[in-house]
């Protein structure tokens, strides 16, 4: 007789986990003009692998001092991110993230097991400043003059080079100052910087050049003058010629040589509405057949 014996072999489940492992991103360096156009996201693709779900995320810094050393105001991850406890944040405030404020944010993750695992991410930005000054001469045709006044664009991260544009009679397009410029017609020269993360910023006309063209008999085209008042200016802008010609026009042009207005001048005094102009420099300029004869600043409050 057979005789049969029955094994039951019970197997328990065993919980089986892989090493966790926290990404908190690749570094990013930010170009000032990327600063209000792209969404910048930090976090790694994925954050979190490995340990037991559920995560809970932290992201933190080394508060910034705001504005200037001793200001006793802070930025924390709480003012820059759009929220510190998601694997993904946005990066919503940049102003703290320049050249002087390097900074690293850190994220915590820890697992339903307790375990906890730490990553940081650098980000950094190039921060340029641009002032508003600018220099002005008049020349005669075929005279040269020394442009040593500088850039009107600083900042940035490292070295800087400089690309001064247009480049028509310019001796040298890529010093920071010291060059010659003999240009044959009247024109405005700007800079171009670049740092050594390859961030650019592009300043206002600085030199401002009037050349006067010599005549078919060597003599000097006769120089307009003119003024004009009130400066600064509210709503309108008097403006008075030393001699009048049917084809003068004036045009007023903002700091980065864009067209704001141009009207005829029909006498030696015309009057020139400037109510819709925004605060701020101009610079406006009497011409005779789109040469231009003389340019002033002019100022809107």
């Amino acid at each position: 007789m057979k005789k049969y014996c029955l094994i039951l072999i019970f197997l328990s489940p065993i919980l089986s986990f892989s090493q966790m492992i926290v990404d908190a991103g690749a570094n990013q360096h930010l170009c000032d003009p990327d600063w209000n156009n792209d969404t910048i996201i930090i976090g790694g693709n994925p954050t979190v692998t490995g340990g037991i779900p559920p995560y809970t995320y932290t992201w933190s810094i080394t508060p910034i001092e705001a504005f200037f050393p001793g200001s006793g105001i802070y930025f924390n991850a709480s003012d820059l991110l759009n929220d510190t406890t998601i694997p993904n944040p946005v990066l919503m405030e940049v102003y703290p993230m320049n050249c002087l404020n390097t900074n690293y944010f850190r994220l915590t993750v820890t697992d339903a097991l307790g375990t906890t695992l730490t990553d940081s991410v650098q980000i950094t930005a190039s921060s340029f400043f641009h002032h508003l000054l600018w220099y002005g001469w008049t020349i005669n045709q075929g005279d040269s003059i020394f442009l040593n006044e500088g850039s009107n664009v600083g900042g940035g991260i490292g070295n800087l080079s400089y690309l001064w544009q247009p480049s028509h009679g310019l001796s040298d397009t890529t010093l920071f100052a010291g060059f010659w410029a003999k240009p044959d017609t009247t024109i405005e020269y700007y800079v171009t910087v670049t740092d050594s993360m390859g961030c650019q910023r592009t300043g206002s006309p600085l030199y401002y050049i009037t050349v006067n063209p010599l005549s078919t008999n060597s003599t000097l085209k006769p120089i307009l003058d003119f003024n004009i008042y009130p400066n600064p200016t509210n709503n309108y802008i008097i403006v008075e010629t030393d001699k009048h010609n049917p084809t003068y026009t004036a045009t007023i042009t903002d700091i980065h040589g864009k067209i704001i207005l141009t009207t005829l001048i029909k006498s030696k005094t015309t009057i020139i509405i400037t109510d819709k102009l925004t605060t701020g420099f101009y610079f406006i300029s009497i011409s005779d057949n789109k040469q231009i004869l003389r340019t002033k600043k002019l100022v809107k409050e």
